[in-house]
C-alpha cells in the first residue's frame, strides 16, 4: 500500500480540509484552556493585585485568539505556532506564581504539543518541534524548583481549579489525535515511544526529588519554629515574672509616701499626692511603650490616682485583678483583657499595698499592653 505524503494530502482538498478541522479543533481546546485559566486566575488573586498579575493570561488568550483567526485563514503551521506559545506563556507564568505546579505543566505541555503538531506540522518538523518542547518543559521544571521569587504554597486548595484546567486541556488534544495512533507511521510511533519513555522517568524522578525536597525544607522550617516558640515562650516567662516581682517592688516603696495613711479630706492637693503621682509616672516611664497606665487603689478598690492623668476612669472594684490581691495578699497577673471602655487587649499586674503594720491598705495596679 503506497503511503500519501504530506504534500499530497495538502494538495487534497479533502484532506486540507480535514487538516484545517484538527487545527481549530486543538486551537480552540488551547484557548478555551487559557479563557478558563484566565477566569480562575482573576478570583486567586487579591483585587490589589489583580490588574498586574491577570495581564499575562489575558494576553496569552488574545494570543491564542489571533493563532485561531490565521488557522481559519489556511495560515495553520503558524497560527497553531501562536496558540502554542501563548499556552507556554500562561504555564510558565503559572510557575512563577504557584509552587508545585511545574511537573504537571511540563508533562501537559509536551503532550499538548505532541498532539497538536502530529494533526497540523509537516513530518520534517516534528520530531524538531517535539525536541524543543522537551527542552521547554525541562525549563519549566528547573523554574519551578529553583524560582528565586516568593510564591504561593505547594498546590493549595485553590489551585486546584488550574490543575484541572492544565490536565483536561492536555487529555483533549492527545485523546483526540492519539485515535489515530495505529495508523501513524513507523517513525512517528518511534517518536511517540521515545516521547514516553523520556518523560516518565524524568517526571518520576523530579516528584520524588521534590517531595524529598519539600519534607527536609518542612522539617527545618519546624525545627526553626520550634526553637523560635521556645525561645519567645522563655522570654515571655522571663518578662511576666520580672514585671510581677517589679510590682511587688513597686507597691512597698509607694506605701513610703503615706499617701494612703492620709484621712481622705487630707489627700486631695497634698504634697503626698503629688509625690505619688511622681512616682507612678516614674514607674511607668521605665516602659512608655507596653505600660499604658499605673494605679493606687484603696482597700475597697477604688481608684484614687492614676498615671496618665488623661487614663479612662473606670470602676475595677469588683476586678480580679484588684480582689485577688486584697484577699490573698499576694501579687497577681492577670489573663488577657478586653474592656470596652479601656479597649485592649491589656495584661493587668497588681500587688497589695501594705501600712507600717503590715496590713493590706491598697492595691497597686500596672496595665500592661498584650499587643504593640
Amino acid at each position: 500500500m503506497t503511503m500519501t505524503s504530506y504534500v499530497d494530502q495538502r494538495a487534497n482538498p479533502e484532506a486540507k480540509n480535514k487538516d484545517l478541522s484538527n487545527a481549530l479543533v486543538i486551537a480552540l481546546t488551547i484557548a478555551v484552556s487559557l479563557f478558563l485559566l484566565s477566569l480562575v486566575s482573576w478570583f486567586l488573586f487579591e483585587p490589589v493585585s489583580r490588574t498586574p498579575n491577570i495581564l499575562v493570561p489575558i494576553t496569552s488568550l488574545f494570543v491564542a485568539l489571533i493563532g485561531i483567526i490565521l488557522v481559519q485563514q489556511g495560515r495553520i503551521t503558524f497560527g497553531i505556532c501562536l496558540s502554542l506559545i501563548a499556552l507556554a506563556a500562561s504555564y510558565i507564568y503559572l510557575i512563577t506564581q504557584f509552587g508545585g505546579v511545574g511537573v504537571i505543566a511540563s508533562i501537559v505541555y509536551t503532550l499538548v504539543v505532541i498532539g497538536a503538531v502530529r494533526e497540523t506540522f509537516p513530518p520534517t518538523v516534528i520530531a524538531r518541534i517535539v525536541g524543543l518542547s522537551l527542552i521547554l518543559g525541562l525549563l519549566m521544571l528547573m523554574l519551578d524548583l529553583f524560582w528565586p521569587g516568593v510564591r504561593r504554597p505547594p498546590l493549595p486548595v485553590d489551585l486546584a481549579p488550574l490543575v484541572i484546567t492544565a490536565i483536561v486541556t492536555g487529555l483533549i488534544i492527545i485523546v483526540y489525535s492519539l485515535r489515530r495512533f495505529p495508523h501513524f507511521s513507523l517513525r512517528e510511533k518511534l517518536i511517540t515511544a521515545f516521547v514516553a519513555v523520556a518523560i516518565l522517568p524524568l517526571v518520576t524522578i523530579v516528584a520524588i526529588s521534590n517531595n524529598a525536597t519539600k519534607n527536609v525544607l518542612i522539617g527545618d522550617a519546624n525545627q526553626r519554629l520550634q526553637a523560635a516558640a521556645g525561645q519567645t515562650a522563655t522570654a515571655v516567662d522571663d518578662y511576666l515574672a520580672s514585671t510581677l516581682s517589679a510590682i511587688r517592688t513597686e507597691a512597698s516603696l509607694i506605701e513610703e509616701i503615706g499617701y494612703l495613711d492620709l484621712p481622705i479630706d487630707q489627700r486631695r492637693g497634698s504634697d503626698s499626692e503629688a509625690n505619688t503621682l511622681a512616682q507612678l509616672k516614674t514607674y511607668r516611664d521605665k516602659d512608655p511603650l507596653n505600660i499604658s497606665s499605673y494605679a493606687l487603689l484603696d482597700s475597697q478598690g477604688r481608684n484614687l490616682i492614676e498615671y496618665p492623668l488623661n487614663s479612662p476612669q473606670i470602676d475595677e472594684s469588683d476586678s480580679e485583678y484588684i480582689t485577688t490581691p486584697l484577699e490573698t495578699e499576694q501579687a497577681y497577673i492577670s489573663p488577657v483583657t478586653f474592656s470596652p471602655i479601656v479597649g485592649g487587649p491589656f495584661i493587668y499586674f497588681s500587688a497589695p499595698v501594705r501600712d507600717e503594720a503590715d496590713q493590706v491598705v491598697g492595691v497597686l495596679r500596672a496595665r500592661i499592653k498584650a499587643s504593640n
